[in-house]
């Protein structure tokens, strides 16, 4: 009954790094240190004034590669880690409405595909030492 993490201002997320973490040693423990695969990790831009300036969802994916890292640190075995989404995407229950990606997607102009800080962000931590 008690919630963890911070409420995201631009979405309905509360993010929480450590629950990851938490849940990645958990299936260490439980089923033998399985390989572990992360395939969808990512948050959402609601309401985000402008989507190109997405800060916050740099913080999110830095926290949860970090919780990730520490994870394996401690001998989980993880195989890989991939974000959600790389483009803007129809969403079932918001439709075009929101910006889910790492490239925006200009649903009014010709469906230009623009990196946003995160892309870039991200681009930077995949090719430099940060990720060590």
């Amino acid at each position: 009954g008690k919630i963890l993490g911070y409420k995201d201002q631009y979405g309905w997320n509360n993010v929480y790094p450590e629950g990851l973490y938490n849940f990645l040693v958990y299936i260490k423990e439980k089923y033998k240190n399985p390989k572990i695969y992360i395939t969808e990790n990512g948050i959402a831009s609601s309401k985000i004034s402008n989507p190109l300036k997405d800060e916050h969802r740099i913080a999110y994916v830095a926290a949860h590669l970090n919780a990730t890292k520490a994870a394996i640190d401690d001998g989980v075995n993880v195989q890989g880690y991939f974000l959600w989404a790389a483009f803007d995407t129809f969403e079932f229950q918001a439709g075009y409405s929101g910006n889910w990606g790492l490239y925006h997607i200009d649903f009014n102009d010709t469906l230009k595909r623009i990196p946003t800080d995160a892309a870039k962000w991200y681009t930077k931590y995949l090719t430099s030492d940060l990720r060590h």
